[in-house]
């Protein structure tokens, strides 16, 4: 972002969490009815980096910073706002503003659904959802959530898929020393790339918690048309399987962080990501560091020359003109340390450093290696 753009995002950000928090307190004065409920967040981040570098994203796409240029654009504001229709029905929606890639503004609703209690600790919902693969997918907008700058999730999703349209039946467990949440979903997904049309999406989650620790699993399975970009079709029925794992321990004053996730696709390339984290917790200082690597596996198929015209002169190149499809491994390592000062329950400081290395054998950008260092100061808030 140029200087201009850099006041003129921060003007309208601070303008907006101004009024957001103003309507809030508002509505606590004047205690508005049983039945409405408002939650905001926010999150502002001013981020530099030593190198043209890409981060992840505290919305839903990566975020390109340029060398040695300060910028806003991983900030983000929204808010969710919970209607209490009927004793057993409610309806929630969610939503953000944050700064796009070419330095404007936009927003977009993430979550849209009608909920119904059938007691017993069961309930269904039916609207749209983000995908509860990883937890990191779910609370991506949420910073205050986390512990680290930014989320170690792929901005890409769950293998490109971040939020889906459909229903979910979800159901809680009790026990003596813990509990269950067991979750359901299917639907039809969005997918990040427009050359991928989803047909269908099932998944299926468990999550265990105790006090000290939590742990949980998830299981995805898509079915998706796949094209070239011209349009011509390379799959009709490319199936993905997908499978996470994910673990929260704490002990005395530390906290440890670990998830693992796997995708094997048709067409589309396979791809691993990993992280582990730990912090000490003094008093409302966490110190933390943490490191993570997403592998993504290539393996190149053979390019159709593009259609043409019908009764058109020109002849499609050869096949051996045409440039080749990616083949090979695209590997993004980060080591990271900072730390997250709580300065009172609703808002938090952090500073972190962040040394990527990404490694392309796949012949992706055509660009080779790239090594940086992001430096990052944040402020978040829920309200």
């Amino acid at each position: 972002m140029g200087n201009s753009n850099i006041n003129s995002f921060f003007k309208i950000f601070c303008f907006v969490l101004v009024v957001f928090i103003e309507l809030f307190k508002t509505a606590s004065a004047v205690e508005f009815t049983d039945d409405i409920y408002f939650n905001g967040f926010f999150t502002l981040d001013l981020s530099v980096t030593d190198t043209n570098l890409g981060l992840l994203s505290n919305s839903d796409k990566l975020k390109t910073y340029e060398k040695h240029k300060p910028s806003f654009r991983n900030s983000i504001i929204g808010g969710q706002l919970t209607y209490q229709l009927y004793d057993n029905l409610t309806t929630v929606a969610q939503a953000k503003l944050h700064a796009t890639s070419d330095d404007g503004v936009t927003g977009k609703v993430d979550w849209s659904y009608l909920s119904y209690d059938f007691g017993n600790d069961i309930k269904v919902r039916a609207g749209k959802f983000q995908i509860p693969f990883m937890q990191g997918i779910e609370l991506r907008n949420i910073g205050f959530s986390r512990l680290w700058a930014r989320p170690l999730i792929p901005s890409s999703g769950a293998g490109g898929y971040q939020s889906f349209v459909g229903a979910e039946v979800l159901k809680h467990i009790s026990l003596t020393n813990g509990n269950w949440d067991f979750q359901i979903s299917a639907g039809k997904a969005e997918h990040g790339l427009k050359t991928i049309d989803n047909k269908n999406i099932q998944l299926i989650s468990a999550r265990y918690q105790q006090d000290s620790f939590w742990i949980r699993g998830a299981i995805l399975h898509a079915e998706s048309s796949i094209y070239t970009e011209s349009g011509k079709s390379l799959d009709d029925s490319a199936k993905v399987l997908m499978a996470s794992f994910e673990a929260e321990y704490s002990i005395s004053s530390l906290i440890f962080n670990a998830g693992y996730s796997i995708n094997k696709a048709d067409i589309a390339p396979d791809d691993t990501t990993y992280y582990f984290s730990t912090g000490y917790q003094f008093n409302n200082i966490t110190p933390f560091v943490y490191l993570s690597r997403k592998n993504q596996h290539f393996v190149s198929f053979a390019r159709q020359p593009s259609e043409m015209n019908p009764g058109s002169s020109l002849q499609p190149p050869p096949p051996q003109s045409l440039p080749p499809t990616p083949d090979g491994d695209f590997d993004v390592y980060s080591l990271a340390t900072g730390f997250r000062f709580n300065f009172s329950e609703q808002y938090s400081l952090k500073m972190q450093a962040e040394h990527i290395k990404e490694r392309d054998n796949a012949g992706i950008k055509n660009r080779g290696n790239t090594d940086g260092t992001a430096f990052s100061l944040v402020i978040e808030g829920v309200f």
